[in-house]
């Protein structure tokens, strides 16, 4: 019997520990460990998987004195739970036709009343490309718990960003979608053509590779062959000055270990567009990984709206306004259709650093819900064309305001970078 089920789930005194020698940091009282733990026997009794918590490593907990930092303690819990949740594998649901048409109309009608929308995404929505996601009935955890290897369909590098990859750039680029947070390690996001100073790649990028010396980033066209922010064996080639040697700086992969910190930049970014949103919503992902999976939440408890779409429950269901159980590229396809708005095509992975979006037109508060979904603009690719808004514009042409490139002005100014060759 492990020491939860000696002790107890509720009086369990799981960081009355002294503080860690290395860094020197107390450890938080007794009440805000029973409330974490709570959360974690919370998540164990929603996927009846209690029977199980005999397999949690011993080592972690039921110590007076353990000699390791609060914030270990949380990682080494949160992720032992999890992959025992990830390792059941969770029942799909599916919203019947009728049903997901009324959500997706719904899910349209709150985006045309949000004026900051923010993104997340995770496994879930790379499925159609032939990456496997988690937990699903075929993903990596759930097949390794049956011994079984986990599939894929395709190579990350001849992985081909799915429907709603593209709907999520072509969202961004006529200035709905403010801000993306993803969990994905897979690309495809930068590859698809989404700008990176629009994302946030919590858990790194497996083609992206990082000096340690000066921060420069290089994203190549292959894997870059490490993971757990290990040295990849290359050399940062930025020349510092004229007449000076190159920065020589050794590059690391930017995948992050279980333990491992989220990456600044990303994490604030995130933060501060979660913190800005007046709505949410949150693709293929349960959401059960700590931090990334309560960002959402952030929006939520500053009075904005939070969607879920996921086909499996999450771990934040109760805290959403609408949950919606469907294939993500079957939501993103109806829902642009919703916004009038087409999907990119996808022509080939490009790296796009910044990029200011093709706003055709904004809506003011006095004129908010006066056009129906077929005014929004028609966007396929990086051209836009401005719809007739018509009796709309006629009558309330003030309050409403249209801002259409000319033809001539052509797309949104972009900054791109070549994808790099991985040299080895």
């Amino acid at each position: 019997m492990c020491e939860y089920q000696r002790g107890g789930c509720k009086g369990m005194e799981l960081v009355a520990f002294r503080p860690c020698p290395a860094t020197g940091r107390e450890a938080a009282g007794t009440n805000r460990a029973q409330e974490e733990f709570e959360e974690y026997e919370g998540a164990l009794l929603c996927w009846g998987v209690t029977e199980h918590w005999d397999r949690l490593p011993g080592e972690a907990v039921g110590s007076p004195a353990l000699e390791i930092p609060k914030t270990r303690l949380d990682v080494t819990l949160h992720n032992a739970l999890w992959v025992i949740l990830l390792g059941r594998g969770l029942d799909q649901i599916f919203d019947p036709p009728e049903e997901l048409e009324r959500k997706v109309r719904e899910l349209a009608d709150l985006i045309r009343s949000s004026s900051n929308v923010v993104f997340h995404t995770g496994a879930g929505i790379s499925t159609a490309s032939g990456i496997p996601d988690f937990r699903g009935p075929n993903g990596v955890w759930t097949m390794e718990e049956k011994g079984l290897s986990p599939k894929f369909d395709t190579t990350f590098e001849n992985a081909r960003p799915s429907k709603t990859h593209m709907a999520l750039l072509g969202l961004q680029r006529v200035g709905i979608l403010k801000f993306l947070v993803s969990q994905n390690v897979d690309g495809l996001h930068v590859r698809s053509g989404f700008p990176r100073d629009k994302l946030a790649e919590l858990h790194g990028n497996m083609f992206v590779e990082e000096c340690v010396k000066c921060g420069k980033q290089y994203v190549r066209d292959a894997v870059v062959g490490s993971m757990g922010l290990k040295p990849t064996g290359r050399l940062c080639s930025v020349t510092k000055a004229r007449g000076l040697r190159a920065c020589r700086g050794k590059l690391r992969d930017t995948i992050l270990d279980w333990e491992d910190s989220l990456p600044d930049r990303d994490l604030t970014l995130a933060d501060e567009a979660c913190r800005k949103a007046d709505l949410s919503v949150t693709l293929g992902t349960s959401l059960q990984i700590k931090p990334s999976g309560n960002l959402p939440l952030i929006t939520k408890k500053r009075g904005g709206k939070l969607v879920i779409v996921n086909l499996q429950a999450t771990k934040h269901d109760k805290q959403a306004d609408l949950r919606i159980h469907a294939y993500v590229d079957d939501v993103m396809t109806k829902l642009m259709k919703h916004l009038g708005l087409e999907v990119p095509e996808w022509t080939g992975p490009v790296v796009v650093e910044s990029a200011e979006p093709q706003q055709l037109f904004k809506f003011e508060p006095e004129a908010r819900g006066l056009l129906k979904e077929e005014s929004f603009a028609q966007c396929n690719g990086t051209a836009g064309l401005c719809p007739d808004l018509g009796t709309a514009l006629a009558e309330h042409g003030d309050s409403l305001k249209q801002e259409c490139p000319s033809p001539d002005t052509g797309p949104p100014t972009m900054k791109k970078m070549k994808v790099e060759p991985l040299l080895t």
